[in-house]
């Protein structure tokens, strides 16, 4: 199968969430013999030149000043969109920024990159990429896989004008696919609410588990925080852990450390300086070596679509701590495969737990790492989409 990915993230070296997660989906395509022709544009810890060594895989830096769509909408969704855009004299927000980007250039780009290669089906990933949907073959299955819908979390975070407002985007670009694939149930469902007539099935995408993962063991001296800056549901749950649940655990275990991976600005980082034990790392090349003997903490209140976090921490053998909204769409049990917890307190009390009994510690560690393995193995994951898109294609 000739598939084409379209996708705004992508992680050309090891690094975590979303961007390694297609960077293992693709090299998985591959290894099961299908040819992927990867179109990319942006990435934290991307490197186009190392993208440019890879076969079929391409940088495109056009997208990142391309707005203001020329040809994105119709006279009657426009009609129906005018009471809702801000004033143009102001900030674009994030509806305009996802979409209305303008992929008129995207044929010439496609031509450009593959010539006259044939392929089955497309792919698109991510909401900022949805408006691309405009410019490609009606001819051939397009498929939109949302990862995290915009309409869902705006409305998580109480932003109730702005999530209409995407919500009427989104749904209308969604239609133009052939099929939306959700990586939750509970994020299909919201797609099949909003739009009734589309079709919806759920794809997990697969975790790339380590070969020679490190034995579980417990040493219980780090709390680990896997997760971007630029992410608001990150910067949020940190910020939440940070002021409201740190201070009980340093107070009850004052020689723990909290490492926090990822590239956060200064001012963010400055407000939290008179922490005591928090270790900012940036960029980690090696989580596993990071997560061994660590507890995984995901503090995450807002958002949708999955956590790779807790996947990556589950499968790395790092006993995972989080909300019950961040573990939406993963069925691990609790207290077996994760501990949950809804307020400051119980997130102070179940990492204390696991900072003091190591039993507790590595059988849930274990646990969680059987449950990965069941249900998030990469091979399998990825058949499964390629057993979704041949039924498109027939």
């Amino acid at each position: 199968m000739n598939i084409l990915l379209l996708t705004g993230l992508y992680d050309t070296r090891p690094a975590s969430g979303g961007g390694l997660l297609m960077r293992s989906y693709v090299m998985e395509m591959r290894r099961q013999g299908h040819r992927v022709l990867l179109l990319y544009y942006t990435s934290a810890d991307a490197d186009p030149s190392i993208a440019a060594t890879e076969t079929d895989t391409y940088f495109i830096p056009h997208l990142l000043n391309q707005c203001a769509a020329k040809r994105s909408w119709n006279k009657k969704v426009l009609n129906k969109l005018k009471d809702f855009f801000v004033n143009p004299s102001q900030k674009m927000d994030r509806v305009e920024r996802y979409f209305k980007r303008d992929f008129s250039w995207l044929p010439e780009v496609i031509d450009e990159a593959i010539g006259q290669t044939k392929y089955d089906i497309v792919q698109v990933d991510f909401p900022w990429m949805m408006p691309a949907v405009n410019h490609l073959p009606v001819t051939i299955p397009r498929v939109f896989v949302s990862h995290e819908a915009q309409f869902v979390m705006l409305r998580r975070e109480g932003k109730a004008k702005l999530a209409q407002r995407s919500a009427i985007a989104e749904t209308y670009l969604a239609a133009k696919y052939s099929a939306v694939l959700a990586l939750t149930d509970v994020e299909a469902e919201a797609w099949r609410i909003a739009v009734p007539n589309i079709n919806v099935q759920v794809s997990v995408m697969g975790v790339e588990l380590p070969e020679h993962a490190k034995e579980i063991t417990h040493q219980a001296n780090k709390l680990v925080f896997i997760g971007s800056g630029n992410h608001f549901p990150n910067l949020e749950g940190l910020k939440y852990f940070l002021t409201e649940v740190w201070p009980i655990v340093i107070g009850q275990h004052p020689n723990i450390e909290l490492h926090i991976t990822g590239k956060y600005k200064d001012d963010y980082v400055q407000g939290f300086a008179d922490c005591k034990g928090i270790k900012w790392r940036g960029f980690v090349p090696d989580l596993a070596e990071l997560l061994h003997g660590a507890i995984s903490i995901v503090p995450i209140r807002h958002g949708s679509g999955i956590r790779v976090k807790i996947l990556e921490s589950m499968a790395l053998g790092a006993p995972v701590v989080s909300t019950p909204m961040a573990v939406e769409g993963i069925a691990a049990k609790q207290p077996a495969e994760i501990l949950l917890a809804n307020d400051a307190e119980a997130f102070a009390l179940a990492i204390g737990k696991l900072l003091t009994d190591g039993k507790m510690y590595e059988q849930i560690a274990t646990n969680a790492q059987v449950f990965v393995n069941k249900y998030y193995n990469l091979e399998i994951a990825t058949q499964q989409r390629v057993d979704i898109f041949n039924s498109l294609i027939a």
